[in-house]
């Protein structure tokens, strides 16, 4: 997925002013894991803490990060995690 269209959909999932209070971290996002993190998005996390689960879970396989995802929404709040 190329930047402009990862910034689209990034600011159409969180809305405008969130997206431009946090637009800087998204230039960390590597280009192979920009899918799973507007999949973390739609789950419902702020763009901080989508950076915290994509760069913790970088070298997971797709169906492990789906399982560590299940677990962090299973055992702590979308609010808590290290990174905060």
């Amino acid at each position: 997925m190329d930047y402009s269209c990862f910034e689209y959909h990034v600011n159409a999932i969180v809305g405008h002013e969130h997206y431009n209070e946090h637009k800087h971290l998204l230039e960390s996002v590597h280009n192979l894991l920009r899918e799973r993190f507007l999949q973390t998005l739609n789950l419902g996390y702020k763009i901080p803490e989508t950076v915290y689960h994509i760069n913790l879970s970088s070298r997971l396989p797709e169906k492990n990060y789906h399982r560590y995802m299940r677990f962090v929404q299973n055992n702590l709040s979308p609010t808590t995690f290290a990174g905060a």
